[in-house]
């Protein structure tokens, strides 16, 4: 039996999520890190949310907001 499988349910949700969330952090870091923020860092970022299960109105509402706070 492996770690994973004897770590319970609970123990894989949390492992799943950490796993998620650090790979979440590290597409966001290169994404931005040393990059002008523009229309297609901006694309990036909105696909990267949607592939992280945030969901499309999600996605779509948090790089308008960061758009908006950028540009306008």
């Amino acid at each position: 039996m492996s770690d994973r499988q004897k770590g319970g349910w609970f123990s894989r949700l949390r492992d799943g999520l950490r796993h998620s969330s650090s790979r979440l952090s590290e597409g966001i870091g290169a994404i931005l890190a040393g990059r002008k923020l523009d229309a297609l860092a901006l694309e990036e970022l909105e696909e990267l949310l949607i592939a992280s299960d945030l969901g499309v109105v999600t996605a779509a509402r948090l790089s308008a907001a960061l758009a908006k706070t950028r540009f306008d």
